[in-house]
């Protein structure tokens, strides 16, 4: 009897302290396409709303679901208007996406990547969203368009953007010492965001960008673009492409001995759609986002711990009228900084985001191709302090099945070395027919000239003549003299474009500059300096007067 009226007492209390604890129901928006999906949300929804029966928990939250099904040919229109009726006329506090694969088609992005239904559907779900301020997390999208505050103020992503690998690409660079690079990107929204990302980041670890094609998917001749890096000094190439892009880029660089032992190429993760690779391909290093995260259960999560630290600011309901804009529902926008500018731990999982509401958090594998396999080799990951790698280089199959690193550059049996006459560093004068340069002045060189439709062949010698033959002998490589054919040292003209001995330079035509050449910021950012071979000061001389006193 007193063991039966004391379990009736515990219970009691249990129900007093349930009672006294101040619950407050919030609605959460779930857009999904199938019905696992679903399922899903509502057990995580059970499961995080168990915490409040707890009377240990300091839970005050508890979810409702309202779920929304689109389909991937529904218009923009009509899910605007769907997701008004829905869910913002049924007061949802915040909306999170589901896998949204459904909602996007990549056949219609890579034939009209202008003007396109690609995002279409999703879009319409983030804008609409951001209209009505209700904060939104989507689990899977990695596209950059929604990385834009100025369309999508209220989007958070769980997945890092495709951008977000140009950070690995300068781990490696990084990890093998490589200093120059090609680019080669589409110049849709995607690329030209990966491309910007990896300037900024080239800039600040002093990494030169040789050669940048950017081309139109499906839209290009590629061996013209292949044609164009065979000329360059680099041999590391960092490629971002659509899957089909990428195999046939990849196809005429085999075609033109760029995958051969000696070349680098780093390619961005989407080219894993493919599945299968030709044996043409071994040797790549993909980076592959990997990341045993459920993504769906800490969306829901980080809503719910965002508002509960919000618990004591007054929570108003969220706009409910298609007509009210909701600027005047403020929270959302504080529940979206709440969530963006913390860091937040779950057990071992630590999440971060961007000022963007992109994810820094996350891993990454390292792929190497190697005899059509898929081989980790390494992984990154990375927080908002930085990005820690972990590699094992000795693995790694490089094109050429060679074990042995490329030193990622291109050296040329004899340098193409462009000079001017700039007396007494080099002296010109023509050259007779009938004899050659060294018959003709001591330690002096054939270097023609050739400028519209003109040519003349003139004997170089002087300071600077001298001075390349002398480092020519010490580091054993040949080389051949040309005068630069506008007799300019070198401006930037308003089209971007360098001429005289910077434009024989930054265009390729010649190896090296030799000339008494002014260092200067503008000229620094586009070639490399050697240190000063001569100083030179300059002396105001004035006559001393006599002062009497």
């Amino acid at each position: 009897m007193i063991y039966l009226k004391l379990c009736v007492l515990i219970g009691l209390a249990s129900k007093l302290a349930l009672a006294m604890k101040q619950m407050t129901n919030l609605s959460m928006g779930f857009v999904y396409c199938e019905p696992e999906e679903l399922k899903r949300a509502e057990q995580i929804i059970q499961e995080l709303n168990s915490e409040f029966v707890s009377l240990h928990s300091k839970s005050r939250i508890a979810i409702s679901l309202e779920a929304q099904r689109l389909k991937s040919n529904d218009n923009t229109i009509s899910v605007s208007l769907s997701v008004c009726q829905n869910l913002i006329k049924k007061s949802v506090y915040a909306v999170v996406v589901g896998n949204s694969s459904c909602l996007t088609d990549k056949s219609d992005y890579v034939s009209s990547y202008i003007d396109n239904d690609f995002v279409s559907t999703l879009s319409a779900v983030a804008f609409t969203c951001a209209y009505y301020q209700i904060p939104i997390i989507d689990i899977y999208s990695r596209d950059a368009v929604y990385s834009d505050k100025s369309i999508f103020s209220t989007y958070i992503r769980m997945s890092p953007t495709y951008f977000h690998q140009a950070n690995i690409w300068l781990q490696l660079l990084k990890e093998f010492e490589w200093k120059s690079v090609n680019l080669i990107h589409s110049n849709d929204n995607e690329g030209k965001m990966i491309a910007s990302k990896f300037h900024y980041l080239a800039d600040h670890y002093e990494i030169k960008v040789l050669s940048e094609i950017e081309y139109s998917p499906n839209k290009i001749n590629y061996n013209d673009l292949v044609k164009k890096l065979v000329r360059s000094n680099s041999r590391v190439f960092l490629l971002q492409a659509e899957p089909n892009d990428a195999l046939e880029i990849l196809k005429k660089a085999y075609e033109n001995d760029l995958l051969s032992e000696g070349n680098v190429w780093i390619a961005n993760g989407q080219i894993l759609d493919n599945g299968t690779f030709p044996e043409f391909a071994n040797g790549l290093l993909i980076a592959e986002h990997n990341e045993n995260l459920d993504k769906s259960f800490y969306a829901f999560s980080l809503l719910k711990k965002a508002y509960e630290s919000l618990y004591t600011y007054q929570i108003k309901k969220p706009p409910n009228d298609c007509n009210d804009n909701g600027l005047s529902w403020d929270l959302g926008k504080k529940i979206y900084e709440e969530i963006v500018f913390n860091q937040h731990q779950f057990d071992d999982n630590k999440l971060e985001f961007d000022d963007d509401g992109d994810r820094i958090s996350t891993k990454y594998d390292i792929i190497n191709l190697n005899d059509n396999r898929l081989v980790k080799i390494g992984e990154v990951a990375s927080d908002s302090d930085a990005f820690y790698l972990n590699l094992s280089s000795s693995k790694i199959i490089w094109p050429g099945k060679t074990h042995k690193k490329p030193d990622g550059t291109k050296w040329s049996s004899k340098f193409r070395v462009v000079v001017i006459e700039e007396k007494p560093f080099v002296f010109k004068i023509p050259k007779p027919q009938t004899k050659k340069c060294s018959q003709v002045h001591n330690n002096s060189y054939e270097c023609p000239w050739t400028h519209k439709n003109k040519s003349k062949i003139y004997c170089c010698y002087g300071y600077c003549v001298d001075l390349i033959r002398k480092i020519s002998e010490s580091l054993n490589f040949q080389y051949e003299l040309y005068l630069v054919p506008d007799s300019l040292y070198g401006d930037l003209k308003a089209n971007k474009q360098w001429n005289g001995l910077m434009g024989e330079l930054v265009n390729d035509r010649a190896d090296l500059i030799l000339a008494p050449f002014t260092i200067n910021p503008e000229r620094a950012q586009y070639v490399d300096f050697t240190k000063p071979f001569k100083y030179q000061g300059i002396t105001i001389l004035v006559k001393r007067v006599k002062i009497f006193i």
